[in-house]
């Protein structure tokens, strides 16, 4: 029975990490705030029941794996994310957002919708530089945000 409980902690960390959750409206998948709270919540409680299992059925390499899982996700989140120079990636205007996402890698990406008479742009917010996509999904800027 500890394992189902590890596998579904592993279930759930993967939603939260993966699952692209809005804050002030829904994610690519429909995931909003309210979401990736019963995701927290549902993690912590397989978590408890799965180290409870563990310990009755003194099963000791299960337990280590749902007390190894949370630390990977806490060091993997303290993990800087890259720094980008907009001088660098002047090249990334004119190209697609797949194109963008092969070239620059989306750890601590931040994203956002600005709203301009042609339509809705999507903004890219990296770590040193912000990249604008027209309603097209085709780069139209790429500005630094360091001072």
């Amino acid at each position: 029975m500890s394992i189902v409980f590890l596998v579904l902690q592993a279930i759930f960390a993967a939603v939260y990490h993966f699952g692209d959750i809005g804050f002030d409206h829904p994610g690519r998948f429909g995931l909003s705030w309210n979401h990736a709270i019963a995701v927290i919540i549902f993690y912590f409680l397989a978590l408890l029941c799965g180290l409870a299992c563990s310990a009755a059925e003194r099963n000791w390499k299960t337990a280590s794996l749902q007390i190894a899982l949370p630390l990977f996700i806490l060091s993997y989140a303290f993990m800087p994310s890259p720094h980008y120079d907009a001088a660098d990636h002047q090249d990334l205007i004119g190209k697609t957002k797949k194109e963008v996402s092969e070239t620059l890698s989306s750890r601590g990406v931040h994203t956002a919708f600005e709203g301009h008479p042609e339509g809705n742009w999507e903004i890219y917010y990296y770590n040193g530089m912000t990249v604008y996509f027209g309603p097209d999904g085709v780069v139209q800027k790429v500005v630094t945000d360091d001072p």
